[in-house]
């Protein structure tokens, strides 16, 4: 009993063992967006968005500044009086003094260009949100279609060990009835390319599964080389809306749109603070200056400033870059309209891309049904003497390809409904961890 047990520990924990993790749908998109740079990096972006809006603010506050100085002089500053009619200097500062000062300005009115500037920067963080959301919902999909690409390579290697298996076994029945002179070496020949092809489909397609676990792993940030599973998918998709409420949905929830509205929404508010340069700006100022001078009444002095400031000339820079404003204005215009027919195209691609899996799927349902059913009889009518190997061999390869098909449809419209769900704008991180 002991060794049995000390036999089990050692597996488990071995480094030579092999654990194979399993994992939900959902799970393995968690760890995805979790672990993809391009989501972090948009991340970090929203973040600077948010710095730039606070500087954009800045202007709004008031400015507080305090200075302190020294003075050294080269001479003591005089001034030349006339007392009793004779002329006599009298020292008005020290050589050497001290000066400090507090300020405070404060932007009273400058026809809201300031105020336009903040709003345009905090739209711009808005955006940066969007696209953050837009990015992981563009992993997501990727993440999908690995996922959904990984579980049809495991179906169709599953059909392709069954393929290699009635091959094989059907050339131990040739080989029988070769030894019994009922058919030519020709025959057998031609059953042990079809094996050998056979096996070399089955071990390209192994292949094409690890590489397509490995991409998986990069994405989950795991050992590229470790083994995990997938559970399959627990629901069959289903469409619950007409292709027009499809694209009506779309039109109202794809970020690529929202982005647009908001570069809208920003250029208004930038044209607002580029006209308002042409305008006066109202400030108010408040100081305090204090002078260490025995000579001066007065050594603490307080001011109270109202100003205006306005730019004359500027070599016709605020006209261009209104001019240049309007040029951009229209080229969203324009972008809008690109996206919105891309948009319906790609919804309407997936919406039909969903409607033909679903209808291979029943066709293929029947004709894995009718092959399985064609390879009975024949393989009976072979070993009766009846029928011919190629008829089997025939048979044989129906039945693997009605099979690859099932799947390959089944997968497909597993795809279909993801990209789906992605062309509509729906957060597909929402709708798969449910």
């Amino acid at each position: 009993m002991r060794i049995a047990l000390f036999i089990l520990i050692f597996i488990l924990f071995s480094p030579f063992s092999t654990y194979c993790e399993t994992l939900t749908i959902s799970e393995g998109l968690r760890l995805a967006l979790k672990e993809e740079n391009l989501i972090k990096i948009k991340e970090y972006e929203e973040k600077i968005a948010a710095q730039e809006s606070k500087i954009a603010r800045s202007p709004l506050l008031p400015k507080v500044e305090v200075s302190y100085g020294r003075s050294f002089l080269s001479h003591e500053p005089t001034a030349k009086n006339v007392l009793m009619g004779r002329p006599v200097e009298v020292p008005i500062s020290e050589r050497d003094f001290y000066t400090y000062s507090l300020s405070i300005r404060q932007l009273i009115f400058d026809f809201f260009g300031a105020s336009s500037l903040y709003k345009h920067r905090k739209l711009g963080e808005e955006v940066k949100r969007i696209e953050t959301e837009k990015v992981k919902n563009d992993v997501a999909l990727q993440f999908l279609r690995y996922y959904f690409d990984l579980k049809e390579q495991e179906k169709t290697i599953v059909v392709l060990q069954k393929e290699v298996e009635r091959l094989k076994a059907h050339l131990n029945d040739a080989k029988a009835l070769y030894q019994e002179g009922v058919i030519t070496r020709n025959e057998l020949l031609y059953t042990e390319v079809l094996l050998s092809d056979a096996h070399q489909r089955l071990i390209n397609m192994k292949n094409l599964r690890k590489l397509t676990q490995s991409t998986l792993n990069k994405m989950m940030g795991k050992d590229l080389a470790q083994e995990i599973t997938f559970e399959e998918p627990k629901r069959m998709p289903v469409l619950d809306q007409s292709l027009e409420e499809y694209i009506k949905e779309a039109e109202s929830s794809r970020s690529e749109l929202k982005i647009i509205q908001k570069a809208k929404d920003q250029l208004t508010y930038l044209k607002k603070a580029k006209k308002s340069e042409m305008l006066p700006r109202f400030f108010l100022e408040g100081k305090y200056t204090y002078t260490e001078n025995r000579y001066q009444v007065y050594e603490g002095i307080r001011s109270l400033t109202l100003g205006v400031s306005l730019d004359l000339f500027e070599g016709g820079k605020t006209t261009s870059e209104l001019k240049a404003l309007d040029f951009e204005e229209k080229k969203i215009l324009a972008e809008e309209k690109k996206a919105k027919d891309e948009i319906k195209l790609e919804v309407q691609k997936y919406y039909l891309d969903f409607l033909n899996a679903k209808e291979r799927i029943r066709v293929t349902e029947n004709a894995v049904r009718q092959a399985e059913e064609n390879l009975r009889i024949t393989e009976i009518k072979y070993k009766e003497g009846v029928g011919t190997g190629t008829e089997v061999l025939d048979a044989i390869a129906a039945l693997s390809l009605s099979e690859t098909n099932y799947y390959r449809a089944l997968y497909d419209l597993m795809r279909a409904e993801a990209g789906l769900a992605h062309a509509v704008g729906k957060s597909l991180e929402k709708e798969y961890t449910k």
